[in-house]
């Protein structure tokens, strides 16, 4: 296995995060193979002049993308849709990617224990800042460390194959868009199961060392937060094995 791995980010309305924080902190990860900026908004790009929706400019092992048409059509699951794109276009070999929000840095050497996790095979996503679990049908907000239902989102590592095929399964069923759209960690979280029981704790949560960034706009200050989460999952759980 390479034990090297990509970091996707998306880019939108916090970039002083990434420019000034978590881009310099992932630069000085040898675990890190390239860092990939998703940039979902025209007016917040940083780094380069102009970028074009689709294209991609490369500095080092620095990859930006314009993805301002995901964005718009597909809000956060433009992410592992761009993972299925270039996995297509062969321009992502690794095995496995960590998917990493923009309002959270990890300490030093951290991210490196991911692959050590993926390779005991602790979870199908593994998450590094608290996972979630279901209870009655429901979605719980408490934090869970070790085996969990849920892979939150705000940082989540995994076998690229197995998220393309998520990917393309939720496409073949046609799932509702505006529930993958902003709840696409739970969508995901179902769809990389080989069963469907999201209540079996398949996935993995470890406590990583990690500072919290600025978190303005946040998809979870929404006051429907909670509700679309026990919407997107009760559909989800109404699908069956």
């Amino acid at each position: 296995m390479n034990r090297k791995f990509p970091v996707l980010i998306l880019n939108w309305m916090r970039p002083e995060n990434i420019r000034d924080h978590i881009l310099p902190s992932l630069m000085q990860e040898p675990a890190v193979s390239k860092i990939i900026i998703a940039h979902g908004n025209p007016g917040t790009i940083f780094g380069i002049e102009s970028l074009a929706d689709g294209e991609i400019i490369r500095q080092g092992n620095v990859w930006h993308i314009g993805n301002y048409a995901s964005n718009a059509a597909v809000k956060c699951f433009r992410r592992w849709e761009l993972i299925r794109k270039l996995r297509q276009d062969g321009l992502l070999e690794e095995e496995c990617i960590l998917v990493q929000d923009d309002d959270i840095v990890f300490g030093k050497g951290e991210i490196a224990k991911f692959v050590e996790l993926y390779e005991e095979r602790k979870g199908i996503l593994i998450t590094g800042s608290g996972g979630r679990n279901v209870a009655y049908g429901k979605y719980v907000f408490t934090q869970i460390y070790g085996k969990c239902d849920i892979a939150i989102g705000q940082s989540i590592y995994g076998n690229v194959g197995t998220i393309c095929g998520a990917v393309d399964e939720i496409y073949r069923r046609n799932i509702p868009s505006d529930l993958y759209s902003y709840e696409d960690d739970i969508t995901m979280s179902y769809f990389t199961l080989a069963d469907g029981r999201l209540q079996d704790r398949q996935h993995y949560s470890v406590k990583l060392a990690l500072r919290a960034l600025s978190q303005n706009n946040a998809v979870c200050a929404r006051p429907d937060h909670l509700q679309r989460r026990n919407r997107t999952l009760a559909y989800l759980l109404g699908l069956g094995v």
